[in-house]
């Protein structure tokens, strides 16, 4: 399913490749069209470790409040009751949004929490750049550093709001002031400028009058400092390609792996891990292997497959009831998760070389893979096909 919303940016250098309109290279369009499938992926990484989400993950949390119409926008209460819940709602989706413009529309493909890559072992058991966060200034920090394929390491600040907010609001200028509050030093101490985004998403209601779009306002700023920061030795963007994988593993049911990657220490070079390795049923993914599970609509589901003379053979959880779903599918493609976990034995710094995996050409209501290996579907069109250890 997919929706529309509004688009504008500011201060970027040039227009981003993905985001040009056909007519014009140097203009940005104005409205882009949002997977839901892959927006809740987003979301949910940002927001679950272990534990899904109630109901059936495929079933974005917020889906259920939205209007039916083309554009993305909620009912009267669709955001929350009270004060507080539409406050956390709003800030989870906008966190959403960020990670889902950063990794859609600009191929920055991992994204992790600033105070973990702050604190990681890459950064903080070796000279070299090291990264700050200043306490003596009021206020947040961005939320996340990112990396792009190629490495170049960014900042960003994610933002969701109910009221309309424009690049020379108060809001903005408010936005701009946490990249100030954050400081990458080179090996000499000397402060380095950073690169950084904030994507902010305005959200519309059916209180609100047809003019009235959910709107995503992106900006292009940077921290203060001397020079330009570049990750000459990558340690930067390795730090962020592990945090970005570390949920990944508790999802998975490895939670040293996953406290491995998220704070920096190497693991012993002979323990293995055990996955179960499974194949899409999708022509599209036909080549490509995830190491995975799935989470049952109902915890007392039988398992989706059971072996029938040495063949799998799909298992309705009822035969006779047509409204009970198998559950979902969650899991990462079957060499990234080999590379993060030889890393994690060996040195981080071979995660230097991991790259994002092209774009599948298909489309299945709620299913979603993103760029990162990372995939999310119906069970039903998944199968097991080997145990490993890795």
């Amino acid at each position: 399913m997919k929706k529309s919303i509004k688009l504008a940016i500011n201060a970027f250098p040039s227009v981003p490749a993905k985001l040009q309109r056909h007519d014009d290279v140097t203009k940005p369009v104005t409205e882009l069209s949002v997977d839901l499938a892959d927006l809740y992926l987003h979301h949910f990484f940002d927001k679950w470790e272990r534990i899904p989400p109630n109901p059936d993950p495929v079933h974005f949390d917020h889906v259920r409040y939205l209007m039916p119409t083309p554009d993305f926008r909620f009912q009267r209460n669709g955001l929350g009751a009270s004060t507080t819940s539409r406050g956390n709602t709003s800030n989870e989706l906008g966190h959403a949004f960020c990670r889902w413009f950063l990794a859609e529309k600009l191929d920055i493909t991992y994204i992790a929490h600033l105070e973990h890559v702050r604190d990681h072992g890459t950064l903080t058991s070796r000279g070299g750049v090291s990264v700050q966060t200043d306490y003596t200034t009021k206020g947040d920090a961005p939320d996340y550093f990112c990396a792009d394929g190629g490495g170049a390491v960014s900042l960003a600040e994610a933002k969701g709001t109910s009221r309309a907010v424009g690049f020379k609001s108060a809001d903005f200028k408010k936005w701009r002031n946490q990249f100030k509050r954050v400081k990458v030093l080179d090996a000499a101490g000397k402060l380095l400028r950073v690169k950084g985004y904030i994507v902010a998403t305005r959200w519309a209601t059916e209180q609100n009058s047809p003019a009235v779009y959910t709107k995503l306002s992106a900006e292009d700023p940077e921290t203060v400092g001397d020079r330009e920061f570049r990750d000459e030795d990558g340690r930067v963007a390795v730090a962020v390609k592990a945090v970005h994988y570390g949920s990944t593993f508790l999802k998975l049911g490895q939670p040293l792996i996953a406290a491995a990657l998220i704070s920096g220490f190497l693991l012993p070079s002979d323990l293995e891990f055990q996955f179960a390795v499974w194949e899409c049923l999708h022509p599209a993914l036909a080549s490509v292997r995830f190491v995975g599970g799935y989470f049952p609509t109902d915890t007392r589901a039988v398992q989706p497959y059971f072996d029938f003379g040495g063949k799998p053979v799909i298992s309705p959880p009822n035969l006779l009831r047509l409204d009970v779903s198998g559950g979902t599918f969650f899991g990462v493609e079957e060499q990234t998760a080999r590379s993060l976990i030889k890393a994690a034995k060996t040195d981080f710094i071979n995660l230097a070389g991991l790259r994002p995996l092209d774009r599948w050409q298909g489309e299945v209501n709620g299913m979603s893979f993103l760029r990162d290996g990372h995939i999310i579907g119906p069970v039903d069109i998944f199968r097991p096909v080997a145990i490993i250890s890795v």
